[in-house]
């Protein structure tokens, strides 16, 4: 020590090793944990990174994983492979951020990809970049195309349902034609950000499928059943709920027919996830 000023640096550092040595304690970096990438960074951070990305030259992947979609990426190696690979993993699930925090992973927030569409939409607004909203019941991307509009009325944003989405994530193909006419529809417009919505898992391998085709994009995101939220066909559960990790159950309450994809997600999940390492 060279002079007593040193002295409460090594001290913090003696204290920050105890800690780690202890309890595990890491700071927050990139992970991968049950074969999917993972970015438990701050919204903050978040935001940042999907700056960088939409003034980027690359078309990026972004991801949300859950409970059920870590689950359903054990069961199926495409969408495993999709996870493990994205650009970014953003943590969704009140269930993995907890067993991330017992797994000593520090300063880990749940970022939403409800929440992820509504700062893409206030980027887009301030950068000029058009966004394209793909998927979802008919109606309902109009509808939350329109709701984004109400907050952010200079947005350059589309809407396109598609023809009917009945697939596996095993299948060719979520639409019934041919792929071309939603690439057709989404070359015309040309977005740089392209939410699609077609369930958990078969979204991010159908983006994936067609990453290297869409050359005006930055961003792909899977986006689930978040325009339900977003346009209102749903009513979100209350900040309350969402604070103390309770919106599974709000969601049941308004969905019943849920119930098996929450009893995975809140039963299963815990169960399975003990079981897998995080690897940095």
């Amino acid at each position: 020590m060279n002079s007593l000023t040193d002295a409460p640096t090594d001290f913090t550092n003696l204290v920050g090793a105890f800690l780690f040595a202890c309890f595990r304690v890491r700071s927050v970096t990139m992970l991968q944990f049950m074969g999917a990438r993972l970015d438990p960074f701050p919204a903050v951070v978040i935001e940042n990174r999907l700056v960088d990305f939409l003034c980027g030259d690359e078309t990026k992947l972004v991801t949300t994983p859950n409970p059920e979609m870590l689950i359903l990426g054990q069961k199926h190696k495409n969408l495993g492979d999709v996870l493990q690979n994205s650009d970014l993993g953003c943590v969704d699930g009140t269930g993995v951020v907890g067993l991330l925090k017992m797994k000593g992973v520090h300063g880990v927030e749940r970022i939403t990809g409800i929440d992820t569409i509504w700062t893409l939409a206030k980027i887009c607004s301030q950068q000029n970049k058009r966004m394209m909203l793909v998927g979802a019941r008919p109606g309902v991307a109009a509808e939350a195309k329109e709701s984004l509009l109400a907050k952010y009325p200079n947005l350059q944003i589309h809407s396109y349902v598609g023809p009917n989405m009945s697939y596996k994530i095993e299948g060719t193909s979520p639409f019934a034609k041919d792929d071309e006419e939603v690439l057709t529809e989404i070359d015309n417009f040309k977005p740089d950000v392209l939410a699609v919505a077609l369930g958990a898992g078969k979204q991010e391998v159908w983006l994936n499928k067609y990453k290297d085709r869409f050359s005006s994009v930055k961003i792909l995101i899977g986006i689930g059943g978040a325009f339900d939220m977003i346009s209102g066909a749903l009513p979100r559960a209350p900040l309350f709920f969402r604070k103390i990790g309770l919106e599974w159950m709000w969601r049941l309450f308004l969905q019943p027919t849920r119930v098996a994809r929450i009893f995975r997600a809140v039963v299963i999940f815990p169960v399975v996830a003990m079981k897998h390492k995080i690897t940095y």
